[in-house]
């Protein structure tokens, strides 16, 4: 549901919109929901509901 939200709200070539991101860590990984960079700066979500 936020994906269909992001997606289709914030648009290309001023957003960029990331999804379900594995990302290294000092110990192993972590996930991330979703990233959105802009020039307004970036936007980091986890929503634990989605990975259910």
């Amino acid at each position: 549901m936020v994906r269909q939200i992001l997606t289709a709200n914030l648009k290309p070539p001023q957003y960029h919109v990331m999804n379900n991101l594995t990302l290294r860590s000092g110990d192993g990984t972590t996930k991330v929901g979703h990233v959105v960079v802009s020039r307004f700066g970036v936007l980091v979500s986890s929503d634990p509901l989605e990975r259910q």
